[in-house]
Formats: C-alpha cells, sequence, structure tokens
C-alpha cells in the first residue's frame, strides 16, 4: 500500500516535511509543518495561504532511493537533461518536458529517474 505523506514549499523560503494536516467539516484547514520531519511540528499555516504549496509522495523512489514527490523536476538516469516537473492529473502521476511537452510516465520504470531538484528551489532546470 503506498504510503500517503506531503512536503510543503511555503513562501518564507524553505522547503518543510508536513507533520499534520488539520480539517473541519472536510475541508483543509491547517497544515503543520517540520523541517526535519522528525520533531513533529515547527509551525503551522492555514491551508488558503496563497504561498503554501502541498506536493504528495508520489509512492516512487529514484536511482539514488530518493523519494519522489509533485514538483520535483527529474533527469535520465544518464543525467542527459531534464526530463521535466512530476505533475498529477488525471488519476496519474507523470513528468512534462517544459520546452517540448513530451509526457513520461513514470510509473512505468521509476528507476530511470533522478531527481535533480524542484520547482520552487531549483525553477532555472527547466529552462
Amino acid at each position: 500500500m503506498k504510503q500517503i505523506k506531503f512536503r510543503a514549499w511555503w513562501y518564507v523560503g524553505l522547503m518543510y516535511y508536513v507533520d499534520k494536516l488539520e480539517f473541519y467539516r472536510d475541508k483543509l484547514e491547517m497544515v503543520y509543518l517540520s523541517e526535519d520531519g522528525k520533531q513533529g511540528a515547527d509551525t503551522w499555516a492555514k491551508a488558503t495561504d496563497p504561498g503554501l504549496h502541498l506536493m504528495q509522495f508520489t509512492g516512487l523512489h529514484d536511482t539514488a532511493d530518493t523519494e519522489i514527490y509533485e514538483g520535483d523536476i527529474l533527469t535520465t538516469k544518464t543525467g542527459t537533461g531534464a526530463v521535466g516537473a512530476v505533475l498529477f492529473d488525471h488519476g496519474m502521476y507523470f513528468s512534462k518536458h517544459p520546452k517540448t511537452g513530451l509526457i513520461c510516465h513514470i510509473y512505468q520504470n521509476p528507476c530511470e529517474y533522478r531527481v535533480i531538484g524542484n520547482i520552487h528551489e531549483n525553477p532555472e532546470l527547466l529552462k
């Protein structure tokens, strides 16, 4: 069974692990964030904060056993250039090349890819 977990990019310029999601009447209200993912929540943010971007774990690992999340930027294991950013749409995860629009279904061969950054900390990798 796939482990459901998230990380979050917050406008303050930091990537956080999501320690807890709090819902009220079936609506996400609060996100509790941890800097190291081990000590419990260090801070919190309202889910409606426009500077907060949640990214879900895909359940896949790359060639270096790094967890692959939405928003990660992938390259081939030979490092021949960015394949694209990981997106979720129509019930599946895939990466889409920023220039060619080529779509790679990462579930077919997750071990063929390597995480080289993410869209928030390394947007230049998609240029």
